[in-house]
């Protein structure tokens, strides 16, 4: 039988007799989390009355509960018994589940069954997978067995993870062999918050590899105990701008929960503090973090801004920091971008509040010509329209304002816009749109307004169903522009 891998509930075919007898692999315990050594097997006869489902991703009998079905004994997979009886033949997969469960009598037999060539042929990674899963008795089996061995940096990385194996590392600095490692080592520690492995790197006298990782890691994840480790250890410490970044996000996600905040850790922890100065406010302004505002501004860290800091704030609606920036003393920076975009978005309450601030208001046609090409609901755009109407500020908007509401057949804002008592701009574009579209609604709109028709005098060749021409014969009989 072949096993290419461990399933936790699946068939195989034996080989053994006959086209309706099945290997049951399963674990009983059925929770992903438990070790392959759990599992077991059974032989199951099923009825040549039940089908077998070909599209399964396992050749899986449809009635496998079948009362004719006949079942097997239970008997466990990794075992030297088994092994013989249905002469399983060994797979890469069954070997790393027999280092990690530890079974050093399976790889006795297997090595004594055919002079070592099978565990040769897989052992790429099974003494990577023993230190992982912290087996010392399956590396020792290894090391006195007389075959070569194959290990990578993951051997010494991937113990790292896990902080009951100090005896692993131990075994390794100790075996006299080739030490394999990167910096994956100390970044797996420190990600996982495991100080004893972090000290124990440390400590060993072992030429030291890290990066960045650990320091921006631990910032990510508010892990303080970890950065004051690597603080206090005196080494030179690797990180970047990314850091400070992280630490502003830590303090947002964690306000006013009451946590420990990785941010007053950077303020106080005397290391230099990297960031890139032309983005610093960014972040902060755009999540309404005032606090970390108050306290760059006045720390006398330089710091440089464009109109990213109130352009952020406004379109995510953070009035507060809209006030906070008001009264800060700083120079405000914005263009038309920023009303234009407010606007288009349908925020009405940032609106009222430029309004309100008597700054000096910069806006372009966009601000009322893009609210048709958003995610606005009609009634927003009703309500951004009359805001403008009523603003008493001069209304800005082109021929795009009409036209992209006829493109998308938004008949009630036609309707508005005639009805509005402003001037009407369109183009040959309203019609062509819907011509071209079959928007029949809005061509009906268009021919009951009594407005001048506009469209490409080119669409009387274009050769289309009857119910196009019959629009071309009433829209030709109108006055064209």
């Amino acid at each position: 039988m072949l096993l290419r891998h461990h399933y936790y509930l699946s068939y195989k075919k034996t080989g053994l007799y006959d086209n309706n007898i099945y290997m049951e692999i399963y674990n009983p315990n059925v929770k992903i989390e438990h070790s392959p050594g759990e599992f077991v097997l059974r032989v199951v006869i099923v009825s040549s009355k039940n089908l077998i489902c070909k599209n399964r991703c396992r050749s899986m009998p449809l009635a496998l509960l079948n009362k004719k079905n006949i079942l097997s004994e239970k008997y466990l997979l990794y075992d030297i018994w088994t092994i013989k009886k249905f002469k399983l033949e060994i797979t890469e997969f069954y070997v790393l589940d027999v280092c990690q469960i530890g079974k050093t009598d399976i790889l006795e037999y297997l090595k004594n069954l055919d002079n070592g060539i099978t565990l040769s042929k897989y052992s790429e990674k099974a003494l990577d997978v023993a230190s992982e899963f912290g087996k010392i008795h399956v590396l020792e089996w290894w090391k006195n067995s007389g075959l070569e061995l194959k290990y990578s940096t993951d051997a010494l990385d991937l113990a790292s993870c896990d902080h009951y194996n100090i005896d692993i590392l131990e075994w390794w600095k100790n075996s006299g062999l080739p030490l394999k490692y990167s910096a994956d080592a100390l970044a797996n520690a420190s990600e996982k918050s495991h100080i004893n492995i972090i000290k124990w790197w440390f400590n060993s006298e072992l030429p030291l590899k890290y990066d960045y990782r650990p320091i921006e890691n631990a910032t990510m994840l508010n892990n303080i105990n970890v950065l004051t480790c690597w603080k206090e250890s005196g080494l030179p410490l690797e990180y970047t701008s990314f850091a400070l970044v992280c630490a502003f996000k830590v303090h947002y996600n964690n306000h006013n929960r009451g946590n420990n905040n990785v941010l007053e850790w950077w303020k106080n922890s005397g290391l230099p503090l990297k960031y890139e100065k032309h983005h610093i406010l960014n972040y902060p302004s755009k999540k309404g973090c005032i606090d970390i505002l108050e306290w760059f501004t006045n720390s006398g860290l330089e710091f440089e801004y464009d109109q990213t800091p109130l352009y952020e704030a406004s379109v995510n609606s953070q009035i507060k920091v809209l006030d906070w920036w008001f009264n800060s003393g700083l120079p405000l920076k914005y263009s038309h971008i920023l009303l234009d975009t407010v606007s288009s978005n349908g925020l009405i309450k940032v609106l009222d509040w430029w309004v309100n601030s008597k700054l000096p208001l910069e806006y372009s046609e966009k601000a009322i010509d893009n609210l048709f090409l958003g995610h606005n609901k009609v009634s927003k755009i009703f309500e951004v329209l009359e805001w403008w109407k009523n603003s008493k500020l001069p209304i800005k908007y082109s021929e795009a304002a009409l036209d992209n509401a006829s493109r998308y057949s938004r008949i009630e804002l036609m309707t508005w816009w005639k009805n509005s008592g402003l001037p009407l701009k369109y183009t040959k574009k309203s019609i062509d749109y819907a011509f071209r579209n079959d928007k029949f609604d809005t061509l009906n709109w268009w021919f009951n307004s009594g407005l001048p028709l506009k469209y490409s005098g080119n669409l009387i060749y274009i050769k289309e169903e009857s119910r196009r021409r019959q629009y071309l014969i009433s829209l030709t009989s109108g006055k064209k522009n």
